[in-house]
């Protein structure tokens, strides 16, 4: 039976930048040289898109999991309605 894999985001040394990569392992610092460190992991790929996106305003985990559902949904009603 395979693990299931976790999204984590993984914030890159030497660039302001962030990645959504996916482990069925906890990420360890040999099998990911290019980040600094990472943050995860998410329940839903959707939720480590938005943290990547907008970085630290969330404080745990599951509330960029609601978030992200949050936003998901205006964005639903906003195309249903033609805005």
């Amino acid at each position: 039976m395979t693990k299931r894999k976790r999204y984590y985001v993984g914030h890159c040394k030497d660039e302001r930048r962030n990645e959504v990569f996916a482990s069925a392992d906890t990420p360890q610092a040999e099998d990911y040289p290019q980040y600094g460190f990472s943050t995860g992991p998410f329940r839903t790929k959707r939720g480590a898109v938005w943290a990547s996106r907008f970085g630290a305003w969330y404080y745990t985990i599951a509330q960029a999991e609601r978030l992200a559902l949050a936003e998901d949904a205006k964005e639903a009603v906003r195309a249903i309605l033609g805005e």
